[in-house]
């Protein structure tokens, strides 16, 4: 008969805290769709779903006690299948002295090392102990992920070790002549302990190590790095835009292009180098020696190697990655895992800030800097606290100073670092799942104002700006059109703004989605012209009413006459087309003179007024009609 499946883990921890945020983690469910799947592939029959399942969990505050509980429940044929056990314990054993007893008592308990600080190195620790696969480390503090995965893969790897135990013992009873048949089991023992350890320490999707095996060789490394004078080096890896391959192709094709990357990082691998799957689209590889100059090539070698298409179901894709490096320096004293770990994740977003490829870690470049990662939660918090402001930036017709409408912009009341630009946040939001959060937020405050501006007599359109990536969502002209009906606003005093770059990024899917919001009524207008590259027939099939020229043209309008033919050309394009054109970051009444007399529409910029908030612009409005020389009120601080 099969046993019952055997979740029975014991916590052997002196903090109590420790043992409620155990039973926070293993309380929980977790969907194990790509473990399953490999699982029921790997070994041909279905497993139960495990991080579902419920942990019976037991505690014990000291060493001693641990092995008493360890004891009592063998004495009652109810063994742990997995004990967390502190490495630090005062004033009892501690976490080496209590495993060894332990295992007396049970050698088939699986055991995970928890700790922070050790008396031990972890070659002591293996000295001591020895080599096992029954044994690993979790390094405090703990990521709730791994916890999870380490109680549902060692768990189950109990559960099919006893189970194929079992079946040897009963073939041994039975027949002890049959060698063939025993040799079998012994063999189906030995590969089933294998694809579940293969399941604890490699990523079931693409096949590569792990964080947690990639963390257990990068300690090796840094080990050997102190004794010998290595320069191990760390990089990080992060594919751009491979959201919009799962939100336009699907997830099928997201998990055919990981593994697709996976397989040519794999290729570049030298002897003795890891590469690993972290999560989602985050890769990291190791180099064992070599330093800075070996991770550089490397990072080279990756780009080359992603500039060849990725088919995906019959769809070509390209791909791009971003590559931070930190690297161990020689002769100084050697960081840890974590801190390489972190320093490669900055120079990572530095070289996706700068769309440079790969970037090398730089301390210029950590000091003052926030953690990016750190910075994406605070952002997804501040959209549930009610941290983002909408202020408004007025835009006035240059032939009879009316004003004619304003531009919502996107501000961040940071709790801590004051008053944040859309430039320290938009782009990481652009990167994960925030960005459709942000544009409904801009969207819906936009058009309450307008609502309000409706009931106060005052038709004032206003402009919101969309990302490159709200531009490929099918569902971007629907979700316009409900929130255009929820505010009970007209179609026509909405304008979308989209910068030249982002129209040229998606030329096809972004026609059809520009084409069904102009059907609704909206006005479309294409941002920083003249720094893209979009061709004037392309332009010239664009549904678009409005033309706004970059303020890189209009800064040195007065000092360029370069600047001045490119405004000038761009303002009878727009003409000859019939939009209406718009110079932005109008700074001094030299260049606004310029403007009109270049025949520009439309004006926005300080020299008119700063960017504010609903209420200053309603005392703007005010003001300008009771003096309508007025063109511009006192600077709002901080909203520039």
């Amino acid at each position: 008969m099969t046993p019952s499946t055997n979740r029975r883990v014991l916590i052997i921890d002196d903090t109590p805290s420790i043992h409620d945020d155990f039973r926070r983690v293993l309380a929980g469910g977790c969907e194990t769709s790509e473990v399953d799947a490999a699982e029921q592939e790997l070994l041909g029959q279905p497993t139960p779903p495990v991080y579902g399942a419920s942990f019976e969990i037991d505690s014990a505050y000291q060493g001693r006690e641990g092995l008493d509980k360890v004891a009592a429940s063998l004495a009652v044929d109810r063994p742990y299948a997995l004990a967390f056990v502190d490495m630090r314990m005062p004033p009892g054993w501690d976490g080496v002295e209590t495993i060894r007893e332990i295992w007396k008592a049970d050698p088939r308990l699986q055991i995970v090392i928890c700790t922070a600080y050790s008396d031990y190195t972890w070659d002591e620790v293996l000295g001591k102990l020895g080599v096992e696969d029954r044994l690993l480390v979790l390094k405090k503090p703990f990521d709730n992920i791994e916890v999870a995965q380490l109680a549902s893969a060692l768990t189950t790897k109990w559960d099919m070790t006893r189970r194929a135990e079992l079946k040897v013992h009963r073939l041994e009873a039975a027949v002890l002549e049959r060698t063939t048949a025993l040799e079998l089991a012994n063999k189906e023992l030995e590969a089933l302990v294998h694809e579940v350890t293969q399941l604890a320490t490699h990523d079931a999707l693409t096949g590569l190590p792990n964080r947690v095996l990639f963390a257990d060789r990068a300690t090796q490394a840094l080990a050997v790095a102190r004794r010998e004078g290595s320069c191990p080096a760390v990089l990080m890896l992060d594919l751009d835009r491979f959201k919009e391959v799962n939100d336009t192709l699907g997830h099928h094709c997201g998990d055919l292009l990981l593994t697709q990357v996976a397989q040519r990082l794999s290729a570049l691998l030298r002897p003795g180098d890891t590469a690993a799957r972290f999560g989602g689209d985050e890769f990291a590889l190791l180099l064992p020696d070599g330093g800075s100059d070996a991770a550089a090539t490397v990072a080279i070698r990756i780009a080359h190697e992603l500039e060849a298409q990725f088919t995906l179901d019959g769809a070509a894709v390209n791909v791009e990655a971003s590559v931070g490096i930190a690297a161990a320096t020689p002769g100084a004293e050697q960081p840890t895992l974590e801190e390489l770990l972190r320093q490669a994740d900055i120079a990572m977003y530095k070289a996706k800030t700068d769309r440079s490829g790969f970037a090398h870690y730089a301390a210029c470049n950590d000091d003052g800097t926030p953690d990016q990662l750190t910075l994406i939660g605070e952002l997804r918090q501040a959209l549930d606290c009610e941290e983002l402001r909408v202020y408004y930036q007025p835009k006035v017709a240059l032939d009879t100073d009316e004003l004619i409408g304003v531009e919502a912009l996107i501000r961040w009341q940071h709790p801590t670092r004051g008053l944040l630009l859309p430039g320290d946040f938009i782009v990481l939001a652009e990167e994960s799942t925030l960005i459709k959060r942000l544009t409904t937020f801009v969207l819906d405050t936009a058009l309450r104002c307008c609502r309000t501006w409706l009931d106060q007599g005052l038709r004032l359109p206003v402009a919101v700006n969309v990302s490159a990536r709200s531009l490929c969502d099918p569902a971007l002209p629907t979700l316009i059109a409900e929130r255009l009906a929820y505010a009970n606003v007209p179609a026509d005093l909405l304008t979308i703004e989209l910068t030249e770059g982002a129209v040229m990024a998606y030329p096809g899917l972004g026609l059809g989605i520009l084409k069904k919001l102009r059907a609704i009524g909206i006005h479309l207008s294409v941002d920083d012209y003249g720094t893209g590259y979009s061709s004037l027939a392309y332009l010239k099939n664009l549904p678009v009413t409005e033309l706004k020229i970059d303020r890189e043209f209009i800064n040195e309008l007065t000092n360029s006459h370069d600047n001045a033919a490119i405004v000038q050309s761009a303002t009878d394009l727009g003409h000859n087309l019939g939009l209406t054109v718009v110079a932005e970051g109008v700074d001094d009444q030299a260049t606004l003179t310029a403007l009109k007399a270049l025949g520009v529409d439309v004006a926005q910029g300080f020299h008119l007024a700063h960017p504010m908030p609903e209420h200053l612009l309603q005392q703007w409005i005010t003001d300008r009609a009771k003096n309508p020389a007025l063109l511009h009120p006192t600077p709002v601080t901080g909203t520039s």
